[in-house]
């Protein structure tokens, strides 16, 4: 039996939708939902995959993630969100205009 593969995905603290779950999707399939401050592994068999998050209408750009046999990579969910002026007009932008870069996932 081939070594399963692992994808975390790991959603950073920020105050952004903080009562809302992230929705989680390998390969355009919804696997699991993400809370608040939550991590979660995702067992997958070695190969390449396409990882992306959804909150609404808010999304990221899909996430390459090439595996090997007993592999893990980690993934963090990102939406910018700070207190300066100037991210959260370009937060207010992506939410309204580019929703489809609203999240970044960021390989650790």
């Amino acid at each position: 039996m081939m070594e399963k593969s692992t994808i975390r995905v790991v959603r950073e603290e920020d105050f952004f939708g903080m009562a809302r779950k992230l929705k989680v999707f390998i390969d355009d399939k919804h696997v699991t939902d993400l809370k608040y401050n939550q991590g979660i592994n995702i067992n997958v068999s070695p190969g390449l995959y396409k990882v992306q998050v959804k909150m609404d209408w808010c999304t990221c750009k899909p996430e390459e993630v090439q595996l090997d046999a007993g592999e893990k990579v980690e993934l963090q969910v990102e939406t910018g969100f700070d207190e300066s002026i100037a991210k959260m007009f370009n937060l207010l932008y992506n939410l309204f205009f580019n929703a489809s870069e609203f999240f970044t996932l960021k390989r650790l």
